[in-house]
């Protein structure tokens, strides 16, 4: 049996930054505390990257990730007067392909790739210090990642259990 071969020259893409660092996704959890998302509810709830979810949980305020805040339960003459709030500045702001602009010369390439690094390592060691406090856990099954609390009841795989 003769199996007939067509060779394809391979097509090369501009490059994305998720090419080299595929980013985990988590369900965004607007109430933490509340009710866990099941299953049926999953494709309606929006999934972010599971580092920036551990940064909301722990506190990180991002007004294009809403979540119900905590409450204090008082009485409102206790209530300090309302600040009338203020615009927030995005945390997450990505700079335009237009803008990028890439280094001149060998030696800023180099300081580049070393501020590039130092940064990839402050950032794993902020994530291993939330991850002590705020419970995240994988599935065993598919890169599922469950973060808070309480997680959800999402199966997106065959494990019975998630």
């Amino acid at each position: 049996m003769k199996l007939l071969v067509e060779y394809v020259p391979i097509t090369m893409l501009c490059n994305n930054f998720a090419d080299i660092l595929v980013p985990v996704d988590a369900f965004h959890l607007f109430d933490r505390l509340g009710r866990r998302i099941p299953h049926e509810e999953r494709f309606s709830i929006p999934r972010i990257p599971a580092v920036v979810e551990l940064c909301i949980q722990a506190g990180a305020d991002l007004p294009e990730f809403p979540t119900k805040s905590e409450f204090i339960d008082a009485d409102e003459s206790e209530l300090p007067d309302p600040v009338p709030e203020v615009p927030k500045t995005p945390l997450l702001t990505e700079i335009p392909d237009s803008e990028i602009e890439a280094p001149s010369s060998a030696e800023e390439t180099a300081l580049l790739a070393e501020e590039t690094l130092k940064a990839w390592e402050k950032m794993k060691g902020g994530a291993k210090k939330l991850m002590r406090m705020y419970p995240v856990r994988v599935c065993g099954y598919c890169p599922e990642v469950h973060i808070g609390p309480s997680g959800h009841k999402a199966q997106n795989c065959g494990a019975h259990k998630h």
